[in-house]
């Protein structure tokens, strides 16, 4: 019946739109191409599958990340690493499984901000957590526990600015609850991103938290570009001097 409309409507000139499933939503942009002499749909390609933004994005990691390690971690680390260990011990660094680029796991590396506990890699942080110690309170309203993220930066596996990565077990049953959320994954994981910047951040208590960051997560891919990274770093550092009330 469907074959027989658009026939008729050729016949009669009439001009034939189509409204599109909701796959096709607004995240997507299609191209129409020919294979011989049949027309075909594909998705463009999204700014970070281009080689020279991928070089730019890169380069400015390795040169950002270098300039932190070098100037700040430096004299830092040390400093909130003795205090890590006089309040409870070791271990300093915290390293967890986290999805990133393609969905391929990889140690995010974090300062250790809670007690050592079988729980820490399967159940997410909440408000008020009894495992967070008091210097890791401070560490995460500061966003400093994050620092040592720099260093995954500069191995290649996440980069300055992009979607926050998840926890494996976190990812795995959001992957499975909303649709496109993979398509986070097409780019690095980042020390920070529009989420983040836009507020969405903290505990994650219903769905619709979740689907606010995956919404801010998806333009960012599909509209990277070198000046939304750096009013994303510009306004993180605002954020992180003026103390963000979501931190946990």
């Amino acid at each position: 019946m469907h074959d027989e409309l658009i026939i008729l409507a050729q016949k009669l000139h009439l001009e034939i739109r189509f409204i599109p499933s909701t796959v096709y939503d607004s995240f997507y942009s299609l191209n129409l191409k020919y294979y011989d002499a049949f027309p075909i749909l594909l998705f463009k390609k999204f700014p970070l599958d281009d080689f020279w933004n991928q070089f730019i994005k890169r380069l400015f990691d390795i040169l950002f990340s270098l300039f932190v390690i070098i100037f700040i971690l430096s004299w830092l680390y040390p400093l909130i690493a003795i205090a890590i260990l006089l309040e409870s011990g070791k271990s300093v660094i915290y390293a967890q499984k986290r999805v990133g680029l393609g969905g391929n796991i990889f140690y995010c590396y974090k300062f250790r901000t809670m007690k050592n506990s079988k729980d820490n890699d399967i159940k997410a942080t909440v408000k008020g957590d009894s495992r967070v110690t008091k210097l890791g309170r401070i560490l995460r309203k500061s966003s400093l526990d994050e620092m040592p993220q720099f260093f995954n930066v500069l191995k290649g596996n996440m980069s300055v600015v992009g979607p926050r990565p998840h926890m494996v077990l976190q990812d795995n049953y959001y992957n499975d609850l909303l649709i496109k959320y993979s398509l986070r994954q097409y780019v690095k994981p980042g020390i920070t991103g529009l989420a983040q910047v836009k507020g969405f951040r903290g505990e994650i208590n219903s769905r619709e938290d979740m689907q606010k960051r995956i919404i801010a997560d998806i333009y960012y891919v599909r509209k990277w570009s070198f000046l939304l990274d750096m009013v994303i770093i510009l306004g993180t550092v605002f954020k992180t001097v003026g103390g963000d009330k979501k931190a946990i």
